[in-house]
């Protein structure tokens, strides 16, 4: 008399159990069934949930480093977008609860203006004053119109880098 050993995976909800029936080479009804519940249909639908949210953030992430880098002339082309700008400061104008930073020209003939508020100037390692004036910087951020000169809102010390 040989024994049959099956194995039968049941997936009709989660979490699937693992069925193990062992028979009798004469197939009588002499089965002993052994519930193993190892959540495997269960657990393939986290992992799934989670490396596609994974993958979701990996792709944003992937679109908001790969902004289009743009040439400061064309600034005023692309208001609303999120860009790359590189180019060099020219001046900068510090009021109580704002900093000015204009690239590629003095006030009124800039070509881009940084604003930097107040309540984000703790996020920096020294005021922008001392840390973009006369030199070559790249922007990242969104492109906004104040009174039909573009400007960028900088609010993250990752959205510049000094050349």
């Amino acid at each position: 008399m040989e024994n049959i050993l099956s194995l039968n995976f049941h997936d009709d909800k989660l979490p699937s159990v693992l069925f193990i029936s062992y028979k009798t080479q004469d197939y009588r009804c002499r089965s002993m069934y052994f519930i193993c519940c190892f959540c495997s249909a269960y657990l393939l639908s986290l992992i799934m949930k989670k490396l596609s949210l994974l993958i979701f953030s990996s792709l944003i992430f992937t679109v908001e480093k790969a902004q289009k880098q743009i040439s400061i002339d064309s600034a005023s082309e692309y208001i609303g977008q999120k860009v790359t700008v590189c180019d060099s400061v020219y001046s900068i104008k510090v009021l109580p609860h704002l900093t000015f930073v204009n690239m590629k020209g003095n006030y009124p003939d800039q070509k881009l203006t940084l604003v930097f508020y107040k309540k984000d100037l703790h996020l920096f390692n020294m005021e922008p004053a001392k840390l973009y004036l006369s030199k070559r910087i790249c922007v990242k951020g969104r492109i906004s119109n104040y009174e039909g000169k573009p400007q960028i809102i900088i609010r993250s010390l990752k959205q510049t880098e000094i050349k």
